[in-house]
């Protein structure tokens, strides 16, 4: 401790007050306070039972099968005038159920 002392005042450039007590075997001065240690009265191994098989924390549901309504529909053919093959085909589909804006 003096070794410590001496090497701060040296160091610092201070004088450092020397009126302390070095206590043999002892860890502090006075008398000991009481410390309350909570023990807890169960075994240090618990055996686990193997025989439930732990439960899944987060449970999938399959999804339903998706069985909506099928909407009417009608195809048009429009045919070319000179040749009478077909140029192209016009859908219309009737869906009620459905929120939009109407054309």
């Amino acid at each position: 401790m003096t070794v410590i002392f001496e090497g701060l005042e040296n160091k610092y450039g201070i004088e450092l007050e020397r009126s302390w007590i070095v206590l043999k075997n002892k860890k502090c001065m006075g008398k000991l306070q009481e410390q309350c240690i909570r023990t807890s009265s169960r075994p240090a191994i618990i055996e686990m039972n193997d025989s439930q098989p732990p439960k899944p924390k987060v449970i999938e549901l399959p999804d339903p099968p998706f069985k909506g309504d099928t909407p009417k529909y009608e195809i048009l053919k429009v045919k070319d005038d000179v040749s009478g093959e077909v140029r192209c085909l016009i859908a219309r589909i009737i869906m009620p159920k459905l929120v939009g804006l109407s054309l």
